[in-house]
């Protein structure tokens, strides 16, 4: 795994949740400093901390990662449809 893939996704579900590297630090019990070295690949969160960020993120630890590709279903009704094309572009 490369600590600069690890952070492309870290950044990008963590922006797709509306979550502030602050926040996110708050839910680890880290500083927000340890969130912005994991997303520029200074840093490598432990696997205990992997994986809570995979349980917050609601992820597997393969799709944190970049092992495999981070897929949501639609759902109209909740506007999901919208988060989705926020996050992954044109969803059609």
């Amino acid at each position: 795994m490369k600590k600069e893939q690890l952070g492309k996704n870290l950044k990008y579900m963590r922006e797709c949740h509306n979550m502030s590297q602050s926040q996110l630090a708050g839910k680890l019990w880290l500083d927000r400093s340890s969130i912005s070295g994991y997303e520029i690949g200074k840093r490598m969160p432990d696997i205990l901390i992997l994986w809570e960020m995979a349980e917050i993120m609601n992820v597997s630890l393969d799709e944190l990662v970049g092992r495999k590709r981070w897929v949501k279903q639609l759902d109209y009704k909740k506007g999901i449809a919208i988060f989705w094309e926020k996050c992954y572009g044109n969803y059609s």
